[in-house]
């Protein structure tokens, strides 16, 4: 809470020596009433009550739950016109301290007392304040003390105090991608992926068929090769503010299937290809629980299968799978990023 004070010259006119409020906030906090009855609680009594002195109390607050609320204070008197500035993300607490500063800007002995009332039993009935002495002294408005009214302290969030567990996060949905590396140039792919986590670190995984792509070895010959494969490995929340992001590392691992291509003997064979990977993983909140997946991948493969087709008795290599791996998706799915 901040506080700032300023003193401007000016005269209060009028006869009948009481306090004037008014008061003005958003239609979340407390009203005029709320801050009537507070100053009236802290002073126990009303403020038409007949005093030394006329006071007009004019209170302002502004602000929203997001960026926070300001109280600005004026207290008018013949001696002229004291203004303070209050700060707070909660404008309860906020109208609770403008009340007590006000309640010692009237009567600052009453306040006192009424803010730290004596230990007194739960049967006892509540006390009721001396009547006020018909000619009391001058009460003279107090220093801008920060000390004899100190600032509610500033809550910390929840998730942000030691000790607080952090919320799971999870997801589940389907993609299709672009994968460049186990077969014959980059082509389009389908699958689906999920992820789970208690905190920052979690577990991902997916499993993902790629579709047929030709390799020719000649015009007229050649291999058809297609790869379903799957992957899963821990994943770190590198962002948790939506859009989250996720940095994953991942052993990869699938079976390569090669076939002949307008051979005289087709033939089918299957190979084990495995890499491991690094994946940026990327989740953008549509509607809770809807979200929109995307992501890249890139890594090094540690099995490249080759296939050949034979003609004549003679084998010819016409694909390797090659060393490196990348890829791109994008998906839609459900979670809780």
């Amino acid at each position: 809470m901040g506080l700032a004070f300023g003193v401007a010259c000016g005269a209060l006119q009028g006869e009948s020596p009481s306090t004037a409020l008014s008061w003005s906030a958003p239609a979340e906090c407390p009203d005029e009433a709320a801050m009537r009855a507070a100053i009236e609680s802290r002073l126990g009594q009303a403020l038409e009550a007949r005093r030394d002195q006329r006071l007009r109390i004019e209170g302002t607050l502004t602000g929203d739950a997001a960026a926070g609320y300001t109280a600005t204070l004026k207290v008018t008197s013949k001696r002229g016109t004291q203004k303070r500035v209050l700060s707070h993300a909660d404008c309860v607490k906020l109208t609770d301290a403008a009340s007590l500063v006000a309640a010692l800007a009237i009567d600052p002995t009453l306040a006192v007392r009424a803010s730290s009332p004596p230990a007194a039993s739960a049967s006892a009935p509540a006390p009721v304040p001396p009547p006020k002495p018909a000619e009391p002294a001058p009460a003279p408005l107090p220093p801008p003390k920060p000390t004899v009214a100190p600032p509610p302290a500033t809550p910390r969030p929840v998730a942000a105090q030691r000790g607080a567990p952090r919320p799971w996060h999870w997801s589940a949905g389907a993609f299709g991608r672009v994968l460049g590396g186990p077969l014959p140039d980059a082509g389009a792919g389908f699958g689906a992926r999920g992820s789970v986590a208690p905190g920052r670190l979690g577990l991902g995984g997916w499993a993902a068929y790629d579709l047929p792509r030709l390799a020719r070895l000649r015009e007229n010959s050649g291999a058809e090769l297609a790869l379903v494969s799957f992957g899963v490995g821990p994943c770190y929340r590198l962002r948790e503010r939506s859009p989250a992001i996720d940095g994953c590392v991942e052993f990869a691992a699938g079976d390569l299937r090669g076939a002949g291509h307008e051979v005289e003997s087709r033939r089918v064979r299957h190979a084990l290809w495995s890499a491991g990977l690094l994946e940026l993983v990327l989740h953008q909140r549509v509607a809770a629980p809807v979200e929109v997946l995307g992501g890249a991948e890139a890594g090094d493969a540690f099995t490249a299968p080759r296939f050949g087709i034979v003609e004549d008795g003679r084998t010819d290599e016409v694909f390797q799978a090659r060393r490196w791996v990348f890829g791109a998706f994008v998906g839609l799915g459900v979670g809780e990023p």
